[in-house]
């Protein structure tokens, strides 16, 4: 006969069991610049309030998610000088109010940082900054004025055509002309089924010379160049990865990568909690002659489900002030004679906890059989057959309790 512990873990493997991912999906856009419809932010480090109005102006109105890639050059060489990622969601700005903050307390961190909360679509906006260019006025008309001849701007640099509109960069930033990003879609565990496995396993080319060329009286100065792509994501959760690069003498040379965690938020999770005081419990000592009960004092460690009125990020290390209902059972022992019912708050990392715990009653009945002390521990024979105690003690996160354990937590 299966114990009553392995019939528990059983169960809870059917539903940590996920079923087979999807293929992963690969996109690989093609990148072409054009003159920044309005002026962006000084330099790469931007702020959510600062960028919001140039972020909706070039990327346009719409409830999609904007991954916003800024790369800063050395104008007087084709080098990046820096480079930054952010990520937007026109939801936030809007979000000062108390409420939001109960519910959401890093709204304000969002920008700066790596997480989606579930999309099937997004845009990517990309900004690069100091490439010196010709356009406008004098960059119109300029292509057939030059026919076949190099074009020099009034500093000497020679300058080539960027498409599309009348732009004109200069020649050493060619490899911007070929400007591509690819766009890599990982499928993955949802976090708290993830989260519930891992409790199961801790509880068991260049052009040719020309004729003479054209010589503007124009000087082609730094200027920001942007783009907005439109790609849909068919797997969540999943990872998001974006990579810049250029062809150069026939080799795609990187720019630059960031890898975005496209999670959407969750009602439910599972945790370990562990009260901080311990139960009495009875057990058997016998000896040559004799058949004694005594009582001792066990802790539990209980695998917990978290279930909470409003969906809570799993992964960022922040306030929840929304209490969580948890129900549990112990790890190890018998663990349908136990059950802990309570409310947590506190950070997601670790929370306090408050609530009752459930034991079933035990009894021993003590005989002889043919002059032989025996002993039989059971169940108690009638009216209330479980105890109720008032518990408190700490809810840790699956995350937290793999860095305690040396795992790599989120």
């Amino acid at each position: 006969m299966p114990t009553t512990r392995a019939i528990t873990l059983a169960a809870l493997a059917m539903l940590a069991a996920a079923p087979t991912l999807a293929q992963d999906q690969t996109m690989i856009f093609d990148a072409p610049l054009e003159a920044c419809r309005q002026a962006p932010p000084p330099g790469t480090a931007w702020t959510l309030a600062g960028a919001r109005p140039f972020i909706e102006g070039q990327a346009g109105a719409g409830p999609e998610y904007v991954l916003v890639h800024v790369v800063q050059y050395n104008p007087e060489r084709p080098a990046v000088r820096e480079q930054a990622w952010y990520v937007y969601h026109p939801s936030w700005p809007d979000a000062p109010g108390r409420w939001q903050r109960l519910l959401d307390p890093a709204v304000g961190d969002h920008f700066s940082g790596a997480r989606v909360f579930g999309t099937d679509r997004a845009k990517l906006l990309y900004v690069h900054r100091g490439v010196p260019t010709l356009r406008g006025a004098p960059a119109a008309g300029l292509a057939e004025r030059a026919g076949d001849r190099e074009v020099e701007d009034q500093a000497g640099r020679r300058l080539i055509p960027l498409s599309p509109g009348p732009v004109w960069i200069d020649e050493s930033f060619r490899p911007l002309s070929l400007l591509a990003y690819k766009i890599e879609v990982t499928a993955k565990r949802a976090q708290p089924v993830q989260n519930l496995a891992d409790v199961l396993s801790i509880a068991g080319a260049q052009a040719g010379p020309g004729e003479a060329g054209l010589k503007l009286q124009d000087r082609a100065v730094p200027t920001d160049l942007c783009g907005t792509l439109h790609f849909p994501i068919r797997h969540q959760p999943s990872d998001v990865k974006l990579s810049a690069s250029v062809e150069k003498g026939g080799q795609a040379v990187p720019l630059g990568s960031r890898t975005f965690d496209n999670e959407r938020r969750y009602f439910w999770d599972v945790s370990f909690a562990l009260p901080l005081r311990s139960r009495e419990d009875l057990s058997i000592d016998t000896d040559a002659a004799t058949v004694t009960a005594r009582k001792v004092e066990k802790t539990d460690l209980f695998a917990v489900f978290n279930l909470s009125p409003v969906p809570f990020d799993t992964k960022r290390a922040q306030a929840q002030m929304v209490p969580r209902l948890l129900y549990g059972i112990p790890i190890t022992g018998k663990p349908l004679q136990h059950h802990l019912v309570a409310v947590a708050l506190g950070l997601n990392r670790v929370q306090a906890f408050v609530g009752f715990r459930f034991d079933r009653r035990q009894a021993i009945t003590i005989g002889q059989e043919a002059g032989v002390p025996t002993a039989t521990l059971g169940g108690s024979p009638a009216g209330n057959k479980w105890d109720r105690t008032v518990v408190y003690g700490i809810n840790l996160p699956v995350s937290t309790v793999r860095q305690l354990l040396g795992g790599n937590g989120q």
